[in-house]
């Protein structure tokens, strides 16, 4: 990490540093790598610890931008999420969370899961992250698992 210079630093783990959704947070992380999240080293943090997808606003305290990405097929009981307000942005699909203690705020993928049948309403839906890195740019998108993209942005 010491030669990355002037690059952004972008972090790929299991466990989460932190969640909205999750009790099982990563305290652990946090501390270990707290120098590098002090001096804001680290631009993007991408784990799949929870099988959802979820978009955190750069987390006020250390820069970066969180990203769960665990959706990519394990089934995982919803939460109710009845009191979050759509996305005015994205649709219905993303519910917006707000922040939390350690946590910024978030978007929430929360579908049914088309993929359960007979259970579609109990579990979060299902689909991937892709991340392009070209001449020093960052881009993400998420996708349904058929391949419909229904969240993209350039990062950098």
């Amino acid at each position: 990490m010491a030669g990355a210079g002037d690059r952004k630093l972008v972090l790929f783990s299991h466990h989460q540093p932190f969640s909205l959704l999750d009790v099982n947070q990563g305290p652990m992380l946090v501390k270990w790598l707290q120098p590098l999240l002090d001096a804001q080293k680290i631009f993007a943090w991408y784990w799949g610890h929870e099988h959802r997808s979820v978009l955190y606003d750069p987390h006020p305290g250390y820069g970066l931008r969180g990203r769960c990405v665990g959706h990519g097929g394990f089934p995982e009981a919803r939460a109710d999420l009845s009191a979050a307000t759509p996305s005015d942005d994205l649709g219905s699909q993303w519910k917006k969370l707000a922040a939390g203690q350690n946590s910024p705020g978030a978007l929430v993928l929360d579908t049914p899961n088309l993929y359960i049948p007979g259970f579609e309403q109990q579990f979060t839906p299902h689909g991937y992250m892709r991340l392009d890195f070209n001449d020093g740019r960052l881009s993400e998108s998420v996708h349904a698992p058929g391949g419909d993209t229904i969240y993209s942005r350039d990062l950098v």
